[in-house]
């Protein structure tokens, strides 16, 4: 039943509630809402048979993460869960973190396209030190920065279950990798396999530490992109700036933030042009989750005639011609 828009589950709760067989049940991108999170959670909990779960590509958010969290702690038959491609942020990113926590039977979870920052990063560092049944957990392009991945590399510790961490596509800096790494050698037994970091791009350096690990868990694979100084090796399917306005967008659109309001509050002057300086202080002041190279080569891109200020309209064009 995925992909059909049926944008209301007041049907679809009906007919789980007669087809008590059903072990696998796709309802990926249906615009379902908040609401609908509600109504869905209820049914799917007191279901016998489910074991697989497909809500990708919804419209769940905050509170649509409140009203899952019951069904993803409480549920025993649910083994794998796609809640891929929604909106879930806040204090319900916390509580979907929450329930992961206390789950005892799920082994694959999707989470990837959310909106998991700090806070619930936390919560899931929590979550991969109690859970004892997940094998793979994807947040791969969320808002999980250094502090929240070091925290869950530091709970891996006490995991000997979880087989796959997909986290690539986040806001974690090259230093954050290397000291994730040292900190895996300490560990006498590492359970975990894969460290997944694709379209993060690191320099050649970070190959010896991964190394280093490897020599001592030999079943450990830790994957990035990177580029070395010379410019001759590239993650060739990753575009720095891409990623970069995709996340300037993102926040845009869910602050409700034009470009001329976000162009104006760092334009001091009124003059429609900014200095690299006032461009990177204005990303900070409104926490976009960009890295250093995210931004520095943003800049690079934006400023179109390399006069070292970005005009308003070298920002709309580049808005525009790097657009998904």
């Amino acid at each position: 039943m995925g992909d059909n828009n049926i944008r209301h589950a007041d049907d679809v709760a009906e007919m789980l509630r007669h087809n008590t067989t059903i072990t696998n049940f796709v309802l990926s991108e249906n615009n379902f809402s908040d609401k609908d999170a509600a109504l869905l959670a209820q049914v799917i909990e007191a279901h016998p048979s489910l074991t697989e779960v497909d809500l990708s590509s919804n419209n769940f958010g905050s509170t649509g993460g409140l009203h899952l969290r019951r069904m993803i702690s409480e549920s025993t038959n649910l083994v794998e869960l796609n809640l891929s491609w929604n909106k879930i942020r806040g204090e319900g990113a916390v509580a979907v973190a929450e329930a992961i926590r206390d789950n005892v039977g799920m082994k694959i979870i999707h989470l990837e396209w959310n909106g998991f920052d700090r806070q619930s990063g936390a919560k899931l560092a929590e979550a991969v030190a109690q859970n004892r049944t997940l094998t793979q957990l994807n947040l791969y392009s969320n808002r999980i920065d250094s502090q929240s991945f070091l925290a869950i590399c530091q709970a891996l510790k006490d995991n000997d279950n979880l087989q796959t961490l997909k986290i690539g596509k986040n806001c974690i800096t090259e230093e954050a990798a290397a000291a994730a790494l040292d900190l895996l050698k300490t560990y006498p037994e590492l359970k975990i396999e894969t460290i997944d970091l694709s379209d993060l791009i690191f320099s050649a350096a970070l190959a010896e530490k991964v190394k280093e690990v490897k020599e001592i868990h030999e079943n450990f694979n830790f994957i990035y992109g990177y580029t070395d100084s010379y410019g001759k090796r590239k993650l060739k399917s990753y575009d720095v700036v891409d990623e970069a306005l995709t996340f300037f967008k993102q926040y845009m659109a869910e602050n409700n933030i034009d470009l001329v309001t976000f162009f104006q509050e760092m334009d001091d002057d009124g003059s429609m042009a900014v200095s690299y300086d006032e461009f990177r202080e204005g990303l900070k002041v409104m926490k976009i989750p960009l890295t250093p190279l995210q931004v520095d080569q943003l800049i690079a891109a934006l400023d179109m005639d390399g006069d070292g200020d970005i005009d308003f309209g070298e920002l709309v064009i580049g808005a525009e011609e790097h657009s998904h």
